[in-house]
């Protein structure tokens, strides 16, 4: 499949459109119990697999992609954000971090990274939700500037939905 993706660069992060060599690093990410514990749970290496196919998938559908986070510094792998279709349709935000990596802003930083693509390439709006006990996933929402837009039930669970428009 042809790679559609480009790398992008945040102040401090560089975001590698996702490949099949980063297998690795997305089961380490995916095995962590703190990580996953708002994200359906520790996965298998089938499962970060699956996982990784449908990420390699996304750019198909335009205004979606995947990418690896690094730090720009020292080039460690630190997470994974991008875009998805939600089960509504909508485009979703998604992140998640290694746990050594929360509270040091990079959520944010990546988020708006791929906000600022993802609405360059013509994508109107784009959704973020969270259960409400997720509080640290909120945060990173708000300050990326999205609005609370409703709460509804998404992939089995009652979520909190904001969104960001280009």
């Amino acid at each position: 499949m042809p790679n559609l993706m480009t790398n992008l660069l945040a102040p401090r992060l560089v975001l590698e459109a996702f490949s099949p060599a980063h297998l690795g690093e997305l089961h380490a990410l995916n095995s962590e119990p703190a990580v996953m514990r708002f994200l359906d749970g520790v996965r298998t290496r089938e499962q970060s697999r699956a996982e990784l196919e449908r990420i390699l998938a996304a750019p198909l559908t335009p205004g979606c992609g995947g990418w690896a986070v690094r730090r720009r510094a020292d080039g460690v792998f630190i997470g994974r954000c991008g875009v998805k279709r939600a089960e509504t349709g909508e485009h979703e935000l998604l992140y998640a971090f290694k746990s050594a990596f929360w509270g040091q802003g990079y959520a944010t930083e990546s988020a708006a990274a791929v906000l600022r693509h993802t609405f360059s390439l013509g994508v109107a709006e784009v959704i973020a939700c969270a259960v409400a006990e997720n509080t640290a996933s909120l945060a990173v929402m708000q300050r990326l500037g999205m609005t609370f837009a409703r709460r509804a039930r998404m992939y089995g669970e009652e979520m909190l939905v904001y969104r960001a428009r280009g």
